[in-house]
């Protein structure tokens, strides 16, 4: 939104805007986190699943490059 149009604003416009622009901001904060985990969990299962068919835990640890006391942990679970 161009400049001038945002000092035109009522106090009461202004209050809404910035909200809206806060609300924005907190909704893109929340979906990158969720991408960020949804990836983590899908390596990790991906991870689980290699073991299940028989890859070497150091081979799936230097694919995924996740710990291997992680993929154990999670392999348990």
């Amino acid at each position: 939104m161009a400049t001038i149009q945002i000092s035109n604003f009522t106090e009461r416009e202004l209050k809404q805007y910035e909200a809206a622009m806060m609300n924005r901001h907190d909704q893109k904060a929340i979906l990158a986190y969720a991408k960020k985990e949804g990836r983590g969990e899908g390596i990790l299962l991906t991870a689980k699943n290699m073991l299940k068919d028989g890859l070497e835990l150091e081979r799936v640890a230097r694919i995924t490059k996740l710990p291997k006391e992680q993929i154990i942990a999670f392999s348990k679970a």
